[in-house]
């Protein structure tokens, strides 16, 4: 494989001497016919109708949770970079997210190089009052501070992992500090976790507080009963009848230098509206990798928990969507019911693909008997995914799980794998919100769009804009009728393949390669100096996304493909010529201080301008150049000859090993070199 081609029929593989770029040759590849189509291991995504982004926010704002209030007003929270420094925000948003009703920046200590803040949890009251739990850093000491619209003064904690509301808008805290002492009557466990249930009514004032329980996520029932998920090395100690009373033994799929990395065991607790008894405690563990990801609570006082686990011996139920462990030997997500006395499992299952998958969030949605799960997904077989490549992916995703864990109604990927823990809320009419570095509304019920993901066909980092030149992949369903590679005539590539035709702001596009479900073209220069860029596909599907001027690529390729396995399994290096011309690798490593040619594209309108889709005939300088501070020292950037426009080749001197990252490239320099 090579820049991410996959071994398929369609793509018109070769084993061959190659004359690559027009001057330098690769032996003993696989390569596509055409080797100036590189193809990225990991896709862009670009978004169907059914996902909308919300541009409300200002500027430099980074969504990571987003909740929804009675009134339908969603209510997001993450990290605000202006000119004096970082800080964090909440802000409300209209049901139908057309109005921005307030932005409150509340970290304001943040601000300056000695305070370092991590946004925790957001908690979203029934009168629409909300409270954040922001982590403060400084090289002295760190403490979590509750923040609300009214300052009002609460206590602080040295970290807070969740917190929830009950219908009497009293606040529920739980996290981890040894210093929280249990009230007095209320419950005081033993095993020195140290973590926290704290109950404080709207003002601050601790109602009651209890140690050695809790620690990860909190959830709050009808009459006031508090349900917490935990995964730790402490354990817990079960109720008599408790459905799983001791931890099994350990299966763990994921083995670090310092032994298997499965080692906290997942616990439910279920806590009375006073605090001073259990209603239950039980294990709920494969005997060890769980790491849950958010808890629930319905109506009928099931306790819904969801997370992700990397061992094959989860517990789960006959009859549920996926009770066989599929990710071998990755991770998978997991969803699991509990019965209101905790005593047996109304259903658990595993829900994940082939490849390494993960649940960040979950949202119970009780109108519509659903379980809303979130996450991160490297499989194209995750239950519910219709029509999305192995290209397209890793991605966040959104399901719908029904609540008896036996179906799941619909997938949608949401964006590529740039967001940290997705966060799901449920909204009005059926609409979906999701925060993970951006903010979206979603409609899980829309059907898929033909185009599933753009790609950058240079680098394997996901992009969400294009660039004037570039050379960019779309993936899809149903984009042309024919495959085939397309061939320069009279010096250009043509703008029409055999069966497609594309567009970006009316202007055409060439074509290097098409089949239904792969288009590789090149952005038009001619677009330079728009905003945004409108990728049309002629009677098939269109896209719009923002147009930047420049955001050059370095060209990589399969690691395998260059011989640099088992270390490098899976993951891309550069594709880089060493000073002989020969290829750059695990088994033809450069020596210390010679030249090596990599190669990039992105770069925008450069000077003299290039002609879109024209061949390269002569090695115009590259102006203006990239920045290289050292190490390492660029040689030289010029024109590929023999390539389509767009493409440059940069001799650089690099002094010893190591990983480089340039200025205004993205993707780092990643070769081989030995002393």
């Amino acid at each position: 494989m090579v820049g991410g081609w996959e071994s398929r029929s369609e793509l018109s593989y070769i084993t061959l001497q190659l004359r690559y770029f027009g001057g330098h040759t690769i032996t003993g590849m696989m390569c596509p016919r055409n080797p100036l189509v590189l193809l990225s291991l990991l896709a862009a995504p670009v978004f169907g109708a059914t996902v909308q982004f919300s541009n409300l926010l200002p500027v430099g704002t980074t969504p990571t949770q987003v909740k929804t209030a009675a009134s339908g007003n969603v209510y997001v929270g993450g990290y605000y970079s202006e000119f004096s420094g970082p800080a964090i925000f909440v802000a409300e948003i209209s049901p139908d997210g057309s109005k921005l009703i307030f932005f409150s920046q509340i970290g304001v200590d943040c601000v300056g190089s000695m305070t370092r803040c991590n946004f925790e949890s957001l908690a979203v009251g029934p009168s629409g009052s909300w409270f954040s739990a922001t982590l403060y850093t400084s090289p002295t000491e760190s403490n979590s501070a509750i923040l609300g619209p009214n300052s009002e003064p609460f206590p602080a904690y040295s970290s807070i992992s969740d917190m929830a509301f009950d219908s009497q808008g009293n606040l529920y805290v739980t996290g981890y500090d040894p210093n929280v002492v249990s009230t007095l009557g209320s419950l005081s466990g033993t095993n020195q976790s140290n973590s926290f249930i704290v109950k404080l009514n709207g003002q601050g004032r601790v109602i009651y507080a209890i140690h050695n329980y809790g620690g990860s996520h909190i959830a709050v029932d009808d009459k006031g009963d508090v349900f917490t998920v935990a995964a730790d090395p402490y354990g817990q100690t079960p109720t008599q009848g408790a459905y799983q009373t001791s931890i099994p033994p350990e299966l763990c799929n994921v083995v670090t230098m310092n032994g298997p990395a499965c080692n906290n065991s997942q616990y439910v607790t279920g806590i009375n509206a006073t605090g001073t008894a259990l209603l239950f405690s039980t294990y709920l563990t494969s005997g060890g990798g769980e790491t849950p990801a958010g808890i629930a609570v319905d109506s009928a006082g099931n306790v819904y928990v969801a997370g992700t686990t990397a061992s094959p011996n989860y517990p789960t139920t006959p009859g549920s969507l996926e009770p066989e462990f599929q990710a071998q030997p990755q991770g998978a997500g997991y969803v699991s019911a509990l019965n209101p006395t905790g005593t047996a499992l109304v259903f658990s299952t595993y829900f994940g693909g082939s490849d390494h998958d993960s649940i960040t969030g979950m949202s119970l949605d009780e109108t519509n008997n659903l379980i809303y799960l979130t996450g991160n997904a490297a499989s194209p077989d995750l239950p519910g995914i219709f029509g999305i490549y192995r290209n397209c992916v890793p991605q966040s995703f959104v399901s719908a799980l029904t609540t008896d864990g036996t179906a799941v109604t619909r997938t949608q990927t949401v964006s590529p794998l740039n967001g940290y823990n997705p966060s799901v809320a449920v909204g009005s009419h059926d609409t979906l919100w999701v925060a993970a570095n951006y903010l979206a509304q979603m409609n899980l019920d829309a059907q898929d769009a033909p185009i599933a993901c753009l790609a950058d066909s240079a680098g394997v980092s996901v992009t969400s804009t294009v660039t004037p030149g570039q050379l960019l992949t779309i993936y899809g369903n149903g984009l042309s009728a024919d495959t085939s590679t397309s061939q320069p005539s009279n010096g250009f590539y043509p703008t029409s393949g055999t069966n497609a035709s594309v567009t970006v702001n009316g202007i055409p596009a060439p074509i290097l390669f098409e089949s239904p479900h792969q288009l590789n073209v090149q952005v038009p220069f001619e677009v330079a100096g728009q905003s945004t860029a409108t990728i049309q596909i002629a009677n098939v599907d269109s896209r719009a996304v923002p147009l930047t001027a420049s955001a050059a690529s370095i060209f990589e390729v399969a690691a395998e493909s260059v011989g640099c396995t088992p270390a490098y399994l899976g993951q891309t290096v550069t594709l880089a010529l060493n000073q002989d011309g020969t290829v750059n690798g695990c088994a033809n490593p450069a020596k210390a201080g010679s030249t090596i040619t990599i190669f990039a594209d992105g770069f925008g309108v450069t000077s003299p301008s290039q002609a879109t889709g024209a061949v390269v005939t002569s090695a115009t300088p590259l102006n203006p150049q990239p920045i290289f501070p050292p190490p390492p020292t660029l040689v030289s950037a010029t024109a590929l000859v023999g390539s389509i426009s767009g493409v440059y080749e940069l001799q650089i001197q690099l002094p010893g090993p190591g990983t480089y990252q340039q200025v205004g490239l993205q993707g780092n320099i990643q070769v081989q070199i030995v002393q």
